[in-house]
């Protein structure tokens, strides 16, 4: 089998092009029976075209070496009524291919796979909104079946377990905990998680439960650029491998005003990631930065150095970022802030200039 997940796509440091490349190239060389994809395949659950296209043609190759089951996750599942989720959206697309991919994004669903060798495999794909929430207590539809030569668990979600008092939580929007007794001492041969960014060996007694980490270098913490990053490759009898896949580096360079920032984006390549360290006076010029790199298709992030300003009321902070540009200057306050501060300040303000046209909170 070889596992994988949280691909993050749709994240300024989401899985690249060159990273996905590899895993289908790796995928066709090893040709294993199963292909588990752990959640999180996009960064938000509206990816957007560009996205939801990548992940149709990645998650397609993948299933033309071997079929595929995928679970949602955290990230790209909607918290929305009015939203559809991207996997729902590709599902048909995949159906009319006749492509062997199981995409499972709300309740639980068991897969059978029959391996080359004739050995029947029973997955038990658990969606991120069927976890339970809270303190709450909820059973698990289904069990591992004994006439099944190996039962596999896959799901998205941090694990509770004696050793890990922190239960491989990240501060993710949205996150979950997988009840313990879902997947410890339960039977399963293997337990497929996703979530945290580190390939992980959950220290469960008697049963094989792993992360198999971020192949993308999208971090809460838990991604460490000094160790091997990128997929597991599990062989019965044999043991849990990672097999690493090379990621993007990112670049950081130091320059003293915008005009050089520019300079530097200019000849930068196309596809590259960046990190621009500016003074802080500077900093009224970054969306001319931002937009001359989107143009240019280069990662960008941005640092300022010097002593901080007075301090000023939230909203102009995030109007001066981008020069007076109310959508990119919200973007890149919410990518280095957080985002209910953003979402705060950017209401406030909209509430303001509302009220200040003589429409009252209606207008608005």
């Amino acid at each position: 089998m070889l596992h994988t997940g949280d691909w993050h796509l749709g994240d300024r440091h989401g899985l690249s092009p060159e990273t996905a490349r590899a895993l289908v190239k790796e995928a066709r060389e090893l040709s294993p029976d199963l292909i588990l994809v752990a959640g999180d395949i996009w960064h938000l659950p509206s990816p957007g075209n560009r996205y939801l296209r990548a992940a149709q043609v990645l998650l397609g190759a993948l299933a033309e070496v071997a079929p595929v089951v995928a679970v949602s996750g955290n990230h790209d599942t909607p918290r929305s009524l009015v939203i559809t989720h991207p996997m729902q959206v590709l599902s048909p697309i995949w159906e009319r291919q006749g492509l062997p991919l199981h995409a499972v994004w709300e309740g639980c669903r068991e897969v059978r796979v029959l391996s080359r060798s004739g050995k029947t495999v029973q997955v038990v794909a658990v969606s991120h909104s069927a976890l339970p929430e809270g303190g709450e207590e909820r059973d698990l539809p289904v069990s591992p079946d004994p006439e099944a030569d190996l039962s596999v668990l896959l799901v998205h979600g941090a694990v509770e377990h004696p050793a890990a008092p922190l239960c491989y939580l990240t501060g993710q929007p949205g996150e979950k905990i997988v009840p313990r007794s879902w997947w410890r001492d339960r039977g399963w041969g293997y337990v497929a998680l996703g979530h945290y960014h580190r390939p992980t060996k959950v220290p469960a007694g008697g049963t094989r439960a792993y992360y198999p980490g971020s192949p993308a270098p999208v971090t809460w913490g838990d991604w460490d650029p000094e160790t091997p990053h990128g997929y597991l490759w599990v062989e019965t009898g044999k043991g849990v491998s990672l097999r690493s896949l090379p990621s993007q580096p990112m670049e950081s360079l130091e320059v003293g005003s915008v005009e050089e920032g520019l300079s530097v984006l200019s000849s930068f390549p196309e596809g590259g990631r960046l990190r621009l360290t500016l003074p802080l006076s500077q900093r009224t010029g970054s969306g001319t930065l931002l937009y001359a790199a989107q143009r240019r298709g280069v990662d960008l992030s941005l640092v300022y150095l010097g002593e901080e300003e007075e301090e000023r009321p939230l909203w102009e902070e995030v109007e001066s970022i981008a020069g007076g540009d109310l959508l990119l200057g919200w973007r890149e306050y919410a990518r280095t802030h957080g985002l209910e501060d953003a979402v705060i300040s950017l209401g406030e303000e909209l509430l303001s200039r509302a009220e200040d046209e003589g429409g009252g909170e209606n207008r608005c």
